[in-house]
């Protein structure tokens, strides 16, 4: 047992304070405001997610949305290019009947075919039997 007593001897005076009872540190107590700063923490990530998170989804609503647009105005713009196709269609189809259907074309082409027009004419009454 003595051996110890000379080794803490020789280190006592090597060192005097290694034999004094060691005080704990003092020490604040900040557990709880360590608690609730990480609370204010978590909280501000999870605010943060949140706020990036609907941004991205209102960026991408957008963006589908304007897509959207897009293939429908590509739509739209068919459409009226066969509308128009239509309405040029239609307006030959009307000047070929309106060039048929004029009188003189129509004496011609009876006069073509070998036909002539009556010595006389004679009205008919056609009377109403309801």
């Amino acid at each position: 047992m003595s051996a110890p007593a000379v080794r803490s001897a020789r280190s006592a005076i090597a060192a005097p304070d290694a034999l004094l009872p060691r005080r704990p540190e003092r020490r604040a107590k900040l557990e709880a405001v360590a608690a609730q700063q990480r609370r204010r923490q978590r909280r501000s990530v999870v605010a943060g997610t949140m706020i990036a998170s609907a941004f991205a989804a209102s960026l991408f609503l957008v963006v589908s949305m304007h897509v959207h647009m897009a293939q429908n105005q590509f739509g739209l713009q068919g459409i009226e290019r066969d509308t128009l196709e239509q309405q040029r269609v239609n307006e030959r189809l009307r000047n070929d009947v309106a060039t048929l259907s004029a009188p003189d074309r129509i004496v011609q082409e009876a006069r073509r075919l070998g036909l002539i027009p009556p010595e006389t004419v004679t009205p008919i009454s056609v009377e109403d039997q309801r």
